[in-house]
């Protein structure tokens, strides 16, 4: 059963096995930004006159949210620590915005300043990992900023994206179950 403390564990069974934790956190940079772009996707199509597709962006925040906790996994990270922080500062600080357009800018931002980190980090800096975790502390902030200024309940996304890929995934992570999805399966 879902629980906030446990959505790590649960997504964690549908992260790929034979990814080495190197390759997880890859794997989470890249989601990570997908993620914001299938966002983005659907605010453009807003500003071009489409209506905002509520339960879409709800579903790909939902996918965003997967993407940091197996990047907490494959970092030993713990998920919930970062949302007990941010959701206390959320309730004591005022936060600069009070539009989602500026709420999701800053979320973006997030996701661009970490993968800025690792794109140095190949070019043979090194990974500050403890500016790794405070970008992490950022994203979550911003993700939970974005949640109470769209008014989305993060229990209610964090329960979807579970029931999604317990459909999907059953019996755990499998690449035939990740290529073949059923009719629906976004």
């Amino acid at each position: 059963m879902y629980d906030k403390r446990n959505y790590q564990e649960l997504a964690a069974r549908t992260i790929n096995e034979r990814l080495y934790d190197y390759e997880m956190e890859t794997h989470a940079l890249h989601g990570m930004a997908s993620e914001i772009g299938e966002i983005s996707e659907i605010y453009r199509d807003y500003f071009d006159g489409c209506l905002f597709d509520n339960d879409s962006a709800q579903s790909e925040l939902g996918d965003l949210i997967w993407f940091v906790a197996e990047y907490c996994t494959a970092t030993n990270l713990r998920l919930i620590d970062f949302i007990n922080k941010n959701s206390e500062r959320l309730r004591t600080v005022m936060y600069d915005c009070d539009h989602e357009m500026i709420a999701f800018f800053e979320l973006s931002m997030a996701v661009s300043k970490l993968q800025g980190l690792y794109q140095k980090s190949f070019q043979g800096h090194g990974l500050d990992e403890e500016k790794a975790k405070h970008m992490i502390d950022v994203i979550v902030g911003a993700i939970l900023n974005y949640c109470s200024r769209t008014e989305y309940d993060l229990d209610e996304i964090l329960q979807n994206n579970i029931d999604k890929l317990m459909k999907r995934y059953p019996d755990g992570f499998t690449a035939n179950n990740s290529i073949n999805r059923k009719e629906g399966d976004i």
